[in-house]
């Protein structure tokens, strides 16, 4: 987790022409911003010890998009202050949906877990 959070702050800290040479259609930054949240999402998951048992499922997913929403804010906030880099509204949308489809896609390995028990 702390690993991918660092990663998005080295990301974030980078001036903004350092990426223009890289993106090779509109949009795709908002391809990464899911990305990464997607990922820094299965990693909070992880951290709440889901593999340990899914009494706490609803605590761990309200965890887990909180964390991410709260640390895409302060990537956002962080942003403001780098030469040539802006807040965003859409890539904080981006991460919370990153992070939400985390969520989702969890609790449906879990459906898909507790289904096969009952067979």
């Amino acid at each position: 987790m702390l690993c991918i959070m660092g990663t998005i702050f080295f990301l974030s800290h980078q001036p903004g022409d350092t990426f223009d040479s890289v993106l090779f259609f509109p949009g795709e930054d908002k391809i990464a911003h899911f990305t990464i949240y997607f990922l820094l999402g299965w990693s909070v998951i992880y951290a709440c010890g889901w593999h340990k048992g899914a009494a706490r499922v609803k605590r761990c997913g309200v965890v887990t998009i909180s964390i991410c929403l709260l640390y895409g804010l302060s990537d956002e906030l962080h942003q403001y202050f780098i030469p040539g880099r802006s807040t965003s509204l859409a890539d904080l949308v981006a991460d919370f949906c990153g992070a939400g489809v985390a969520v989702l896609t969890w609790l449906q390995a879990l459906k898909r877990k507790a289904g096969k028990k009952n067979y």
